[in-house]
């Protein structure tokens, strides 16, 4: 997407907004806006309309992201690059390589480029959740023009991210962690898993003797008072962390050179 958009991403605690000027170019973030995201609710569309009203943003050229994992990510190998040819014969690859009717879902990919033609990263969601989300943004009178699974959208970051290829990002969100994988053409490989922060916040929450759902990933609820506690708690997400990285490397069979980490939880101390 060219020109000034913006990109919405509704998380847990927080919802998040950037107004975003993208040219042949370059990309210039022109606008940063973080707010809680309990003011969004399927009941209260008013709420994120009002929030674009005051600070007078486009309601037509907009981005949204899908939190959560999809019932299927596959890669559909094809020996041929052309975009309108792969249009033409994905629908057909996806149901011969499917257990379900992909009539009977949400799905959509992206194309990467590999050594023999291109691959399709095909992300598949249940219809339902996919129109409940776009009834609400229209109620909100919003109308995005792309609905994106999280880590593909990461793929947007591939010029500005720095480090040996290949390259995989990992943003650690309030929800799940969205991975990225980078070779030297740019986006390969993606996956999601929202199992590690469930486990992530059910321990603390009980270290805490609070209710998970009261966690707000404060840099002060992120402090941990012992190196053993702090391990205890980051567990399932670095075993998350090295599972996906080995899964990666056996796809590539080639050593990744970069690991990059974003999202809250990296604000924990030390």
């Amino acid at each position: 997407m060219y020109g000034r958009f913006v990109g919405l991403e509704i998380g847990r605690k927080d919802a998040r907004i950037s107004l975003i000027k993208r040219g042949l170019r370059d990309v210039q973030l022109l606008q940063n806006i973080r707010t809680k995201s309990s003011e969004f609710t399927p009941d209260a569309p008013d709420s994120l309309n009002n929030l674009f009203k005051q600070y007078s943003l486009p309601k037509g050229d907009i981005a949204v992201s899908v939190s959560g994992d999809p019932i299927s990510l596959r890669v559909i190998k094809f020996p041929f690059s052309d975009p309108k040819k792969i249009d033409q014969v994905y629908g057909f690859e996806l149901e011969n390589l499917s257990t379900f009717d992909p009539a009977e879902k949400s799905h959509a990919y992206q194309l990467v480029k590999s050594e023999t033609g291109a691959e399709a990263l095909v992300s598949v969601f249940e219809k339902a959740e996919i129109a409940s989300a776009i009834a609400y943004y229209n109620r909100a009178g919003i109308d995005p023009k792309i609905i994106t699974y999280t880590p593909v959208a990461l793929g947007a970051l591939d010029e500005i991210l720095e480090g040996a290829r290949p390259l995989m990002l990992v943003d650690i969100g309030e929800i799940d962690i969205s991975f990225a994988l980078f070779d030297e053409n740019g986006l390969k490989r993606v996956r999601s898993s929202c199992k590690p922060i469930e486990t992530f916040l059910e321990t603390v929450a009980e270290d805490r003797g609070i209710p998970a759902d009261d966690f707000g990933f404060t840099r002060a609820e992120l402090t941990f008072d012992s190196g053993d506690e702090l391990r205890q708690c980051l567990s399932p997400i670095i075993s998350e962390i090295k599972k996906t990285l080995h899964f990666f490397e056996t796809e590539l069979k080639e050593h990744v050179g970069t690991v990059l980490l974003s999202g809250v939880v990296t604000q924990i101390p030390g």
